[in-house]
């Protein structure tokens, strides 16, 4: 269906990973009953940069749909669950929402035992970074499957909704992007951030734009906490 896919991440610091499974888990179990279309993967970080702010759990809930999908994101399942989040949660959680147009014929949403989620926000510096930075560096990023084949099952990037704010941890700005892709495996992942030509690209289209600490990665494994 064409339309457009949104997708909102919820990055925390549970006190208990079983506490912050049985949420997730509940929140799926609500969403389903009630028949919305939004899907839900959740895990634990298990990224190899230490670039997650001190977040060890993810929850992504993801809308493909023509209708309005920001909206079911405002049900009461997920105030339940951003409720029991706060609690649960030993600093504030991170809420990111962003959203891009979908293809009719896009299969956007991969699933194998083996694939690995992998977020990447970049919050560049609005004071130094001209437009065609950004844009070259998110461009730079899109083409990586092509550029570095072997890695990858899917990739998305996307510009972070205006409204959100981020936290003390990890503040957000209207020059923040999101990049969500999914490695093929475990290998893909290690031999991704080891490739010497990845480390080029960063050092020199992203890093010299971002604000301080404006990098985080989260990788996580669905369903695992």
């Amino acid at each position: 269906m064409a339309g457009t896919l949104v997708r909102l991440v919820f990055l925390s610091t549970p006190r208990s990973a079983a506490d912050f499974k049985a949420a997730a888990e509940s929140l799926a179990a609500e969403l389903e009953r009630s028949g919305s279309e939004a899907a839900i993967e959740f895990g634990a970080d298990n990224s190899h940069e230490p670039l997650a702010h001190g977040y060890t759990h993810a929850l992504v809930a993801s809308s493909a749909s023509s209708m309005d999908n920001e909206a079911s994101f405002s049900s009461p399942p997920f105030h339940d669950f951003t409720a029991k989040l706060a609690k649960m949660s030993s600093e504030a959680y991170l809420e990111v929402p962003f959203s891009r147009p979908l293809d009719a014929a896009e299969s956007w949403d991969p699933v194998s035992e083996q694939y690995i989620r992998h977020l990447v926000l970049w919050r560049f510096d609005e004071d130094k970074t001209p437009d065609d930075a950004v844009t070259t560096a998110v461009n730079g990023y899109k083409m990586l499957p092509t550029a570095l084949p072997g890695y990858f099952a899917h990739l998305e990037t996307a510009k972070v909704l205006s409204t959100a704010k981020g936290t003390n941890t990890f503040s957000l700005n209207a020059a923040t992007v999101a990049l969500y892709s999914t490695y093929l495996n475990a290998e893909a992942q290690a031999g991704f951030v080891n490739d010497d030509r990845r480390k080029k690209f960063k050092a020199e289209y992203v890093e010299p734009y971002l604000s301080k600490g404006g990098c985080l990665v989260f990788d996580f494994v669905p369903g695992a906490c």
